[in-house]
């Protein structure tokens, strides 16, 4: 068996066996939901478990993969991606797979009775305390950090061991932003991430520019500086955009071609 061929069938293991272990979390961790689109508003739980690996995938023993999701629909929340974020890790060892499912602990998941919820498909107050942070989309690893993402500056971060939310990070802001991009693109070999947003800076992301800047890590928080900028003919609403993209030599967005060395215009 060619070496390719045997990496390519152990991969499929590990995929097969990773798909075993969340249909039995599924069966273990969520509630019964009615209605023909349920599973997509089912609740998860906090919980730590351990499940036996097979003896073909112990091969990944020493690995750890992470997944976020909507995981908590409070009464009124019909909107799937609006579910209170979640966080599970799947932590491969010689004989098992220790799975842990957290909260992020938002102002929401804490108290949504007290929150004035902003969400992409609910928005309405249960109460009077700004409820704007939910980050629910996608898992940015950078800089040995684990950060949680969505498309406004209300990202989080959490400790990638234990899964807890980090002191400060529910108040963590980008300054001068409003709306990111939740799926930057990083550099496998630099590490570097990238993010477009629009610019100057206003209350509304309405803008003729666009703004592409590089993701830089602190201790408690994470900041931006900008690289460069386009201008388009006229003004745009900028905010959900899985641009822009990484080539080995160019950062592309919006039909935009920058050559990723110097940042200008390709």
């Amino acid at each position: 068996m060619s070496p390719a061929l045997n990496t390519f069938l152990r991969l499929i293991t590990g995929i097969m066996s990773l798909s075993n272990v969340l249909l039995a979390l599924v069966a273990a961790n969520v509630a019964n939901a009615a209605g023909p689109l349920g599973v997509f508003f089912r609740n998860v739980t906090n919980l730590k478990t351990s499940i036996p690996l097979h003896a073909q995938s112990k091969w990944m023993s020493g690995m750890v993969h992470y997944r976020l999701l909507p995981g908590g629909f409070p009464e009124g929340m019909n909107y799937h991606f609006d579910g209170l974020s979640a966080i599970m890790s799947f932590n491969f060892t010689d004989d098992s797979i220790e799975v842990t499912t957290k909260f992020y602990e938002s102002v929401a998941e804490k108290d949504y009775d007290g929150c004035f919820f902003f969400g992409s498909g609910t928005t309405g107050s249960h109460g009077l305390k700004p409820c704007f942070r939910n980050p629910a989309v996608n898992l940015l690893p950078i800089d040995d950090q684990l950060w949680l993402t969505i498309d406004t500056f209300a990202w989080g971060r959490v400790d990638p061991t234990s899964l807890d939310t980090l002191p400060g990070m529910p108040d963590a802001v980008f300054n001068d932003v409003l709306t990111l991009n939740a799926h930057p693109p990083c550099d496998p070999h630099t590490r570097e991430c990238f993010v477009q947003h629009p610019c100057p800076p206003k209350p509304i992301p309405l803008s003729n520019q666009v703004c592409f800047s590089k993701i830089i890590t602190g201790e408690k928080d994470i900041s931006l500086v900008e690289l460069t900028r386009a201008n388009m003919s006229q003004p745009r609403l900028l905010q959900h955009s899985h641009s822009p993209c990484l080539t080995p030599n160019y950062l592309v967005s919006f039909g935009a071609l920058f050559n990723k060395s110097s940042l200008k215009f390709a």
